[in-house]
């Protein structure tokens, strides 16, 4: 998957650097002392949630291996995303939300991960439905 900065096609990738940028943006504290990096635990339901933070920071995570590529210039292009669709009254930042889930389920480095999480969701829906 690529995404376009500028009018410039850069790849997305889903590796060990993308693994461990992403530990960094989310960790939980366990008693004030011990910090646990949740990674992808935190981020997956944020990004299915719509949550624009979230987006920019795993869009950051797998564009990192383009060391020309700074956060600053990622989160400009979701805001121009976003302006666009408000003009437009378009959905092509939801459309950029559902294809980066799809593809990030297609990695073999997270489909661990999406697969927990569906076993969750499932769960938590048939418990509502009980």
């Amino acid at each position: 998957m690529n995404f376009a900065i500028n009018g410039k096609d850069y790849e997305l990738r889903f590796g060990m650097l993308f693994l461990k940028e992403m530990d960094e943006h989310y960790k939980m504290k366990v008693n004030g002392q011990v910090e646990f990096s949740m990674g992808m635990k935190f981020a997956l339901p944020y990004l299915k949630t719509g949550n624009l933070p979230a987006l920019h920071n795993t869009l950051c995570a797998a564009l990192k291996h383009h060391k020309e590529i700074k956060p600053f210039q990622v989160e400009r292009e979701i805001e121009r995303i976003a302006e666009e669709d408000a003009e437009n009254e378009t959905d092509n930042l939801g459309e950029l939300f559902e294809e980066l889930l799809e593809e990030m389920g297609k990695q073999p480095l997270l489909k661990k991960e999406f697969s927990q999480l569906q076993k969750t969701e499932k769960e938590v829906a048939e418990q509502g439905n009980a």
